[in-house]
């Protein structure tokens, strides 16, 4: 799915995976803050109200899978990854296991945890069919991680990944023959040592983007000023928008409307708001003389020719730490 900014995006916020071409597998599925704040050894989404969650414990690979033209990485072109990664508190392995979480077919690049028998959880990175080249520094269980891979679609040219909180970046040589993907994976794919039924607990992953630039991550979590560039819960549970803006794309047809849900339904009866566009790039203001209230949360509904929205958060029942949100899920 073409999104602005980005070439594609997914932050899985309508509640499905129908951002993506199609599932593989049984063991990924998309759950909501409230499904997932029932386990504390969960994640729950970076932001909004849904993410992808996997489970392991069972042999066989689980992903979802883009064949989207805006996903595939051209030859010799270079493109860039970004997920949240959250590892479970629960993680644990019986024989020493490397899964892969994103990569791109044929395998220039994959990005992916080591899972080691008892112990840490390290990062890396691989082509082809080779072991994970990893760093030493282990993982934390319980928090999120941005990963970034820059997969480059030319044999033997060099593809990276990083964990930008830890400073971690791993290299490996594409060893593909040059020549564009055909498609992207994201989940828990099993790449030779060790078996995913060897491995227990959950991963959640959240806000993937894929463009042909190098993809920075967010500098916090709950920023009081957020830019939406598709359809997403800005916040969960009750709380204010204190201003609001539609920036335009170029046509005459973008809308933004904020509906009251924490689950993605835009029936009209939870509609509080509209802004629509009247030229090409113009910037709308929402201007109201009071805040809009909301209660289950604020969805942004966006349509149009790319349109994005910056949307100012005001008092909020839930929004600020992780704690708070799944305290309000409970």
């Amino acid at each position: 799915m073409a999104s602005f900014p980005y070439d594609f995006e997914s932050n899985f916020e309508v509640g499905s995976t129908s951002e993506w071409t199609s599932v593989v597998g049984t063991q990924v599925s998309v759950k909501s803050y409230k499904e997932l704040a029932t386990q504390r050894v969960w994640g729950i989404p970076y932001r909004g109200a849904f993410a992808l969650h996997a489970e392991f414990g069972v042999d066989t690979d689980s992903y979802v899978r883009s064949t989207h033209k805006t996903i595939i990485i051209s030859s010799e072109d270079m493109d860039s990854d970004k997920v949240m990664l959250y590892i479970g508190k629960d993680v644990e392995a019986t024989t020493t296991t490397e899964v892969a979480i994103i990569e791109h077919l044929p395998v220039v690049a994959a990005a992916g945890i080591r899972i080691e028998a008892g112990g840490d959880i390290l990062f890396g990175i691989r082509s082809g069919t080779a072991a994970l080249t990893t760093s030493p520094i282990p993982l934390e269980r319980g928090k999120y991680y941005t990963i970034e891979l820059d997969a480059e679609a030319a044999n033997g040219e060099t593809c990276s990944a990083r964990i930008e909180e830890l400073g971690i970046t791993v290299t490996t040589s594409n060893v593909e023959a040059t020549g564009g993907t055909t498609e992207a994976r994201l989940g828990i794919i099993g790449i030779g040592a060790g078996s995913l039924a060897n491995v227990s607990g959950t991963i959640t992953l959240d806000s993937y983007a894929h463009d042909s630039g190098r993809i920075v991550g967010d500098n916090t979590r709950f920023p009081q000023r957020q830019l939406i560039t598709k359809p997403a819960h800005a916040f969960v549970g009750a709380g204010e928008i204190l201003d609001l803006q539609l920036l335009a794309g170029a046509g005459t047809d973008c809308a933004l409307e904020v509906y009251d849900t924490d689950s993605g339904d835009l029936t009209r009866s939870t509609l509080v708001a509209r802004l629509t566009s009247a030229s090409s790039e113009e910037a709308k203001d929402y201007a109201g003389r009071s805040s809009i209230v909301v209660y289950k949360g604020a969805f942004i509904q966006l349509e149009g020719t790319r349109p994005s929205a910056i949307v100012s958060i005001g008092a909020t029942s839930a929004y600020s730490s992780e704690a708070s949100l799944r305290t309000s899920a409970r």
